[in-house]
């Protein structure tokens, strides 16, 4: 990939529309409360497991282009935060390709993915999750539509691509409680209006460039548990079909967020497997692990880790950090459950031991990452007022029953 390098007033005008678009989702999610939404003011677009996407009602906002829409999401992710950040840091090419192929839509295909320029990287002890730099992401449509029978959509087959500032951190808000202040992890996304990048990359007439902006906060809630609350404008112009496609199109894709529990698993299992590399592979005509004997409809599978033989009812195929180079998509290994139990105890532990290591270094944090956790604190609270002005979550009538779901992803 040729070498990007993004101008100095470039890159500020950037960190001021990220630190901006911070500071308004900060102010929405200290006012927020998904059980007393307006559903007049917010329609319900889908949902995954825990986590819901509204978008606003009226695309009207004193001075914002009325093509571009507002959609908030906000929700709970099974996992340690920990293992959330790490899903998402990623600051090489394969990497990301790899982690757009298990965290896209399922009728999205990862076509190619490319991290152009890190102008922060993350530091192990001070900043372990910090990034900041330029991604870029191309995708292809490929699923037939919602309705019955086998029609296609009107994207079916086209090709789409992002190209991204993001940034990476921590930043401090007020408690929702009033007392003192919480520490919360974001991921800011906004589109760049770069038509040359990627340099060495021909982009055909028929590819179409999204144009977006997401927030992503991260509140740890408990040591398997992480608040998730996202806001996101889009325009719905670059969709190239019916805004309700576009709709759909954007809460699939905020949905992504719900596979880096997943993303972050495979990232541990392909860790163990390449340690695992150089073991002999036992072979057996038995199951080595429940003694079965192996059946000619179910034939014995070795695990990726022990090398043993074991059968169908010992062993779970598991999605690794790994893309098939054919068709991109994530490839599965054979795990046994015993080794699937022993990976879970020693990731247990390990998450144990970082979030100890962190709470004891949080106050000898470097001067550096203070200020910078300071400013983006000063950033969330000074556009509080202004921000919260644009936001109407509460019910005018609290009688009013709930809006009926579009659609259960």
């Amino acid at each position: 990939m040729a070498v990007h390098a993004l101008p100095r007033d470039e890159r500020l005008q950037c960190d001021r529309r990220s630190e901006a678009l911070l500071g308004e989702t900060l102010a929405a999610f200290a006012g927020f409360d998904s059980a007393r939404l307006d559903p007049t003011e917010w329609k319900f677009l889908a949902r995954r497991d825990q986590f819901t996407v509204h978008r606003a009602v009226s695309s009207k906002r004193q001075g914002v282009d009325s093509h571009k829409r507002r959609v908030i999401a906000s929700g709970f992710l099974t996992a340690s935060l920990h293992d959330v950040l790490g899903g998402l840091y990623v600051e090489d090419d394969h990497e990301l390709l790899t982690t757009q192929a298990i965290l896209n839509p399922s009728g999205n295909t990862a076509v190619d993915a490319a991290v152009l320029m890190i102008a922060e990287r993350r530091q192990p002890r001070a900043a372990p999750f910090r990034f900041a730099g330029v991604k870029w992401y191309s995708w292809k449509r490929n699923t037939s539509g919602g309705g019955g029978g086998n029609q296609l959509t009107i994207g079916e087959g086209q090709e789409c691509d992002l190209l991204t500032y993001e940034r990476m951190g921590d930043a401090l808000a007020d408690a929702r409680d009033g007392d003192g202040s919480q520490e919360l992890a974001y991921h800011v996304i906004l589109s760049l209006n770069k038509a040359e990048w990627p340099l060495d990359v021909p982009r055909g007439p028929g590819l179409r460039r999204a144009d977006m902006a997401f927030c992503f906060l991260f509140r740890k809630v408990c040591e398997d548990l992480v608040e998730c609350f996202t806001l996101l404008d889009y325009d719905c112009r670059t969709a190239g079909s019916s805004r309700r496609a576009a709709d759909a199109e954007m809460a699939d894709r905020v949905l992504m967020v719900t596979r880096l529990p997943d993303c972050a698993r495979a990232k541990v299992l392909s860790g163990f497997v390449h340690k695992a590399k150089a073991r002999p592979v036992l072979m057996s005509k038995t199951c080595l692990r429940c003694g079965s004997r192996r059946k000619v409809l179910d034939p014995l599978r070795n695990c990726s880790v022990c090398k043993k033989s074991v059968c169908q009812k010992c062993l779970q195929l598991k999605v690794i950090f790994s893309i098939n180079s054919r068709t991109h998509e994530p490839e599965t290994d054979a795990f046994c459950n015993k080794c699937l139990a022993r990976i879970d105890i020693l990731t247990a532990k390990k998450n144990a031991q970082h979030n100890t290591a962190t709470s004891a270094s949080g106050d000898s944090s470097t001067g550096g990452s203070v200020k910078e956790k300071d400013r983006e604190s000063h950033s969330g609270g000074s556009s509080g007022s202004s921000s919260r002005s644009g936001f109407k979550f509460w019910k005018k009538n609290k009688r009013e029953p709930s809006p009926r779901p579009e659609k259960e992803r």
